[in-house]
C-alpha cells in the first residue's frame, strides 16, 4: 500500500515539475516575443505612442473603416507591449512628436504625415496612388447589366487587387448564341 502511495506522490511531483517547466518555458518565450515586438515598434512599457489617423476623402469628420481597423490593431499592439497611445488627426497635427513612436495610418496619398516621413527618409521616392479602375472600366461598357471582361491585375504583390487593367472585352464572344 505504501509503495502505491509513493508512486502516486512521485507521479504528482514529476507532473508538477513538468507542468511548471512548460509554463516557465512558454512564459519566457512570450516575454521574448513581446520584447522583440516592442523593440520593432520602438515602444517600451509605459512609453507613449502617437497614432496619426487620416480622414476619409469624403469628409474631414469621417474615417474609413479600414483605417479604424488599423487603429484598433495598432492600439492592441501598443497595449500588448504595455504602452500608451494617443491619437491625432493627420489634417490637424503639426510639429514634433517628441520622444514618442509615431504610427501613421493611411498611405501617403491620404495621410500628409506618411507622405512627409517617406519623402524625408526616402528622398526621390514616387507615389503611385491606388485608383478605382472599375469606374474607368464601367465607362467603356455599352451596358453594365451584361458584360464579360478579361482584366489583368498589375503588380499584385504591391497593389493587391486595386490596380487592374483591361486586357480584352469578350462580351460579344461570351454571350454569342
Amino acid at each position: 500500500m505504501s509503495s502505491v502511495l509513493a508512486n502516486i506522490l512521485i507521479g504528482l511531483i514529476t507532473s508538477l515539475i513538468s507542468g511548471l517547466s512548460v509554463w516557465l518555458w512558454q512564459r519566457a518565450k512570450s516575454v521574448r516575443a513581446g520584447r522583440r515586438q516592442a523593440a520593432f515598434f520602438g515602444i517600451s512599457p509605459g512609453q507613449s505612442g502617437l497614432v496619426i489617423l487620416t480622414h476619409h476623402h469624403s469628409s474631414p469628420w469621417v474615417t474609413s473603416h479600414y483605417d479604424v481597423y488599423a487603429l484598433l490593431e495598432a492600439a492592441a499592439l501598443v497595449d500588448q507591449v504595455r504602452g500608451e497611445i494617443a491619437v491625432e488627426a493627420a489634417s490637424e497635427f503639426r510639429g514634433s512628436n517628441g520622444n514618442r513612436t509615431e504610427l501613421c495610418i493611411g498611405g501617403p496619398d491620404a495621410n500628409e504625415r506618411s507622405a512627409g516621413h517617406l519623402a524625408y527618409h526616402l528622398p526621390g521616392i514616387r507615389f503611385l496612388p491606388f485608383r478605382h479602375h472599375y469606374q474607368e472600366l464601367m465607362k467603356t461598357l455599352p451596358s453594365i447589366d451584361r458584360f464579360c471582361l478579361i482584366v489583368r491585375v498589375s503588380l499584385p504583390n504591391v497593389y493587391g487587387h486595386e490596380l487592374v487593367e483591361l486586357e480584352r472585352d469578350v462580351t460579344a464572344e461570351a454571350f454569342a448564341p
